[in-house]
This record gives C-alpha cells, structure tokens and sequence, in this order.
C-alpha cells in the first residue's frame, strides 16, 4: 500500500493500525459527510475541576485545621475547617441579644461577663451566630425578668448563659468539653457555677470601680449621656 492510499484511508495508516467497529465506522462516515455545526452552549463550559483543584488546605484566619478539607455538596470549596463547616450547614440560625453597648475593643465582644461568656462558648463550638443589640425598653419582651444573655436557636429561646451553655453543648457534642470523661466534665460544669456566682463582683470590679478600668466603660456604655 503507498504512502497516496493511506492518505485517503486515515482510519488504516494515518490513525490507528486498530480496525473501527462497524458503529464507529458509520458515526465516522455520518460525521464527515455531514456539516460541522456550531458548537452549543454545554460544549462550550469549561472543563470541570478535578478532584485536586476542589480541595484546597485550610487558611490561617478559619482556624486550626489537619490538612486539606474537601467539602461535599457544596459550590464554593473554601479552605474551612470541616467541623466548622458541618455546624454552618446543620446548625439553626443562631442569634444572641445583647445590651445596647458596643465595646469597640478586638476580642471584647459585650460589657456583660455572661454574654462575653456565650459569644466565646459560640465561637469555640465554631458555631455561626448573629451578634444582635437589644434596645432597653424591648427586654421585657424577650426575657420576661429583663434579663440577657438569650439566645435563639432557630425558633427556641434560650435564657441564662449556663443553660445557654448546655444547649450548645447539646447542638455540638463535645465541642465544650473536648475529651473530658464523666467526672472531669462535672467538676468543669461546676468551675463554670463557680465563676458565674463568686467571681462575677470582681470581674464587676474591674471595669467600675478600678481607675484603669473604668475609662473604657466610661467612653463606650456611657458616651451617648450628658457629661
């Protein structure tokens, strides 16, 4: 066979040396004969990523993470730590109310010790929630004592930052007590009574009767009075 005769058979000499099935043939011919039409709008999408370009390693500002964390089922394949990313997806919408005072301090989230309290507990449970400013004259119709911290979860409002406390650690299981047993997990609900009722008038103490405490209450809880 010349080199002319398998320039016009490309399926023996200028393709492969294999023999095309009598399907393919067909789709060859069928193919050829016909016009090449335009490519549609499903042709012309880019490729889909693979399985290495879906997983990216975690950033530093998400938190601690082991590794890269692929995450299943969702678009946006962030470097998030998985725990946080399974508390976003099955959590409810948690929201925690507040007094009407912003600290404007990093890391100081409330002038209360007990909401300070839930808003850490929240984060360390890698919990999302919705920090929300209560004005005064509402609280009666939140909390019938008019007291706060509360919280919602979803539809449920819970009261008390200890209670709040044990439904975070019931919506995430050990997030709390990380891998305390029976006995540690008790004496570390009751270091939490503890700091909630006989260090609470000096963390009060502090931040009002403390002359280096005193000017950052002062410029932010009291700032919008008359002098």
């Amino acid at each position: 066979m010349t080199r002319k005769t398998g320039f016009f058979v490309p399926g023996m000499l200028a393709r492969s040396p294999r023999r095309a099935s009598p399907s393919r043939a067909s789709s060859t011919t069928a193919s050829t004969s016909a016009p090449r039409s335009r490519p549609g709008r499903r042709s012309m999408r880019p490729a889909k990523p693979s399985v290495a370009e879906r997983t990216r390693p975690s950033s530093a500002a998400s938190g601690p993470c082991r590794g890269p964390v692929r995450m299943r089922g969702h678009r946006n394949w962030r470097g998030m730590p998985h725990r946080q990313y399974r508390a976003r997806m099955t959590s409810p919408r948690i929201t925690l109310h507040d007094f009407p005072a912003k600290t404007g301090l990093d890391g100081w989230n409330s002038f209360s010790p007990f909401v300070l309290e839930v808003a850490r507990a929240l984060q360390l449970a890698a919990l999302p929630y919705e920090h929300a400013y209560v004005r005064m004259t509402k609280l009666k119709e939140l909390n019938p004592t008019g007291q706060l911290p509360v919280v919602e979860f979803g539809d449920e409002k819970v009261a008390d930052s200890t209670r709040i406390l044990r439904r975070i650690e019931a919506l995430q299981p050990g997030a709390l007590t990380r891998s305390l047993d029976a006995r540690a997990t008790a004496e570390a609900w009751l270091w939490e009574e503890f700091a909630d009722t006989a260090l609470y008038p000096y963390v009060l103490a502090t931040r009002w009767a403390d002359d280096r405490g005193w000017p950052v209450p002062r410029k932010y809880f009291f700032g919008a009075l008359p002098p």
